[in-house]
């Protein structure tokens, strides 16, 4: 029974990485609306975003004094999350919306970046699934990823016999009703964006605080109220 487990729980980890894909392309921005469609920052012909092969990006604003910012990224489920290494270190999540063969729409908060693919220059292997495709892995990732993790569960335990499956159930059914409300209810999702903007704030003061007091390593000028 324990061979069989073992083996099932490998199938469904081949299965799992099967569907990780790359989403590789150049995109130049066409715009950085609100939720009203107003233009917050005038964008230009030059602005770009690179999503690498090797797990990285670099973009360029114009209108954000030549702001240059460059990282690493990583993509899970409809989220395409930057972690900056200029210029500051930080992680920003993006939503992704309005997915289609030469456009795409990144959501942070109530902010809309647009883009459109940069035909001159694709460098596109693997193209990004369309939303509903992206959706629909997303879903079968999580159920497989939700059996692996009670097979690991119960592989490790020391007492398989008194499980309590039905506190179980409970527990996946609560997490469940939140994925919803905060999948499907605006108001809830607002709460827990609120929550996540806060943390983001507070990792920023503490990357703001780290570079206050050793910044001088790296420049060799000591900060006037240190001396």
């Amino acid at each position: 029974m324990k061979r069989t487990l073992l083996f099932f729980s490998f199938l469904l980890f081949l299965f799992t990485t099967s569907f990780a894909q790359e989403h590789i392309d150049n995109w130049n921005f066409s715009s950085i609306t609100n939720t009203d469609g107003k233009e917050l920052i005038s964008v230009s012909s030059e602005d770009y975003m690179h999503i690498n092969s090797d797990g990285t990006f670099q973009y360029e604003l114009a209108a954000k004094n030549n702001l240059l910012a460059s990282g690493t990224w990583t993509f899970q489920d409809e989220s395409l999350c930057f972690q900056y290494t200029a210029p500051k270190d930080t992680l920003r999540c993006y939503s992704i919306s309005n997915l289609t063969g030469s456009s795409v729409t990144l959501k942070e908060g109530s902010v809309y970046f647009n883009f459109k693919k940069d035909i001159d220059n694709q460098v596109l292997s693997t193209p990004l699934p369309k939303s509903g495709e992206s959706r629909l892995w997303s879903i079968i990732r999580g159920i497989i990823g939700l059996f692996v993790l009670l097979i690991i569960a119960y592989l490790c335990s020391g007492n398989r016999k008194n499980i309590n499956w039905p506190l179980v159930g409970k527990g996946l059914l609560i997490q469940f009703i939140f994925a919803i409300g905060i999948l499907k209810v605006p108001f809830i999702e607002s709460i827990f964006e609120a929550v996540s903007n806060g943390f983001i704030t507070v990792i920023s003061f503490t990357q703001a605080g780290t570079d206050f007091l050793f910044a001088s390593f790296v420049t060799g000028r000591i900060e006037a109220p240190l001396i």
